[in-house]
């Protein structure tokens, strides 16, 4: 029994030879680690989809709106895009 992978691309015409998974498992890392309704045995795992879903989309937003990165220069998405001036907050996202 033969175990391997094999590289095809899912939509659009991405260079083969540049594809690479080192992007996703960065992030699946980043979700376990920050996420904790990813880990088993734990209060904070999610006991419906709902709240799970909810869950994802809290920290997604987080991430691509309200925290600052390392390679924006310290800035958020946000800022780096010109949209805000400051870092906002989620609150801000809720309106």
């Amino acid at each position: 029994m033969t175990i391997a992978a094999k590289k095809q691309a899912v939509f659009g015409t991405p260079d083969m030879d540049q594809v690479c998974t080192s992007h996703i498992e960065s992030l699946n890392q980043k979700l376990r680690l920050n996420l904790k309704r990813f880990t088993r045995l734990t209060r904070a795992h999610s006991k419906s989809l709902m709240h799970h879903v909810a869950m994802q989309a809290i920290y997604f937003a987080h991430h691509n709106f309200c925290k600052p990165h390392s390679s924006l220069e310290k800035q958020t998405p946000t800022m780096a895009a010109g949209i805000t001036s400051e870092p906002p907050n989620m609150l801000d996202l809720s309106t």
